[in-house]
């Protein structure tokens, strides 16, 4: 199922559709893509062209902020809960570890590389974890972490980057690459974990400003439907 959201298409699909469609990626012989879609994420990109086309070319995304169902007429509270407790995620890593998936992880630096693995261990301990990479250890030297990558041949590519440098990775990379998922996760992945001060308050700045947003295309729809 596709959704507007802002102008810019995403897919949707409901917890057992997603686990559906991504033990369908698993055995696909091909690299698919998953991305966490915030709203912050989303104004943005409203307001980027490239960044448009980097979500809408995304194999499947995931909502990482109910008040993207809700903006798109999603009010099911069952779908609610599944994104408020990252239901996806909890269910994804409970898939590699029981199937022993090799998982490979990419972020920019190598504290946030400790803090991503430390984090995924805390959701689900005993993740086969067999390789991994910053953009800090390699450099320039891209093709250093492509051939790190292939060595391992990951089933699944977990990645973590600050927006928008993660989407433009998987959108320039994804063709280099072994594997049959690579999924970008939002800086929090812990649903019982505060997030800190400086973070509420941004996330309170996007909310006002996606709101706005919203307003704004509703009001141009229903300028162009009179």
């Amino acid at each position: 199922m596709q959704i507007k959201v802002l102008g810019i298409t995403l897919t949707d699909l409901g917890l057992r559709e997603a686990l559906r469609q991504t033990d369908i990626f698993l055995k696909s012989g091909a690299l698919n893509t998953i991305a966490y879609v915030s709203m912050q994420k989303l104004v943005l990109a409203s307001e980027n062209e490239e960044e448009k086309q980097w979500l809408e070319e995304m194999d499947m995304t995931i909502c990482e902020d109910a008040e993207v169902l809700q903006a798109a007429g999603i009010t099911n509270r069952s779908r609610i809960r599944e994104t408020e407790k990252n239901e996806y995620l909890i269910e994804l890593l409970r898939r590699i570890k029981h199937n022993n998936y090799t998982t490979f992880l990419f972020t920019d630096t190598e504290k946030n590389l400790v803090r991503l693995e430390e984090e995924l261990h805390s959701i689900m301990h005993g993740l086969p974890i067999k390789g991994h990479a910053s953009l800090e250890e390699y450099g320039e030297n891209r093709e250093g972490i492509w051939n790190a990558m292939n060595v391992v041949a990951p089933k699944v590519i977990i990645s973590r980057f600050p927006y928008p440098e993660g989407m433009k990775l998987m959108h320039e990379c994804r063709m280099l690459l072994n594997g049959e998922i690579w999924i970008t996760l939002p800086e929090h992945i812990n649903a019982e974990k505060k997030k800190s001060v400086l973070s509420n308050l941004e996330q309170y700045f996007y909310k006002r400003r996606f709101t706005k947003k919203l307003i704004h295309f509703q009001e141009e729809n229903q300028e162009e439907n009179r």
